[in-house]
């Protein structure tokens, strides 16, 4: 038979929890600065991995093919690169941004031709 009283087992489970609490605590501080690292240095620019999503945003297909999102718009506007729209939203496949980098070297044309600017 237990000799703890009701006093002390409430004591010992809140002092558990505050070992629990205190033990999340320091794992949410971990994850944060883990996430405040991979943040990049003010004015870098950031690529994403083309192997990544299957659809872009505008801004994503602009950083994978490393052009302003504007010349991404226009490009859309002029037919060179297809858009699907989701929703409202414009999206870029993946292999469509690709087949555009294919058919800028196979025809040895670069993507931002004056004419886009």
């Amino acid at each position: 038979m237990s000799s703890l009283t009701t006093r002390d087992k409430v004591l010992r489970t809140a002092h558990s929890l505050e070992r629990q609490a205190q033990t999340l605590l320091d794992q949410a501080a971990t994850l944060r600065e883990l996430l405040e690292e991979d943040e990049p240095p003010a004015g870098l620019h950031v690529v994403r991995d083309p192997q990544g999503p299957m659809v872009y945003t505008t801004e994503e297909a602009a950083d994978v093919l490393r052009i302003g999102e504007s010349t991404v718009r226009k490009l859309m506007a002029q037919g060179r690169l297809r858009k699907v729209m989701i929703g409202s939203s414009v999206r870029i496949m993946r292999e469509d941004v690709m087949d555009l980098l294919e058919r800028s070297r196979a025809e040895d044309q670069p993507l931002s031709k004056p004419e886009l600017a």
